[in-house]
């Protein structure tokens, strides 16, 4: 659930921010090769490296238990904009 909380604040930073194409794209390989190096670490200080079902499991479980509860960027991202609205009006 961590992993896609970080990639949630990458869509947010997306949404205030714009940005090419290629530069989402670019966020994307990146955000990915860092998770799959964390997860393969984290696999191989607990496993000693054997990957398992149950490991899959519990990410598409964890994956599928935040996609249900927590459905909240658009909140977040109206949040960010009008306290950027606020703030541009103060100036």
């Amino acid at each position: 659930m961590i992993i896609a909380v970080c990639y949630d604040m990458l869509r947010i930073s997306r949404r205030i921010m714009k940005k090419s194409d290629l530069l989402v794209g670019l966020e994307d390989f990146f955000f990915w090769v860092v998770t799959g190096i964390v997860v393969f670490s984290m696999i191989f200080q607990c496993n000693d490296g054997v990957i398992r079902g149950y490991i899959f499991l519990a990410l598409l479980i964890g994956a599928w238990l935040y996609n249900k509860s927590v459905i909240f960027v658009e909140d977040i991202e109206l949040f960010f904009n009008i306290t950027i609205e606020k703030t541009t009006e103060m100036d």
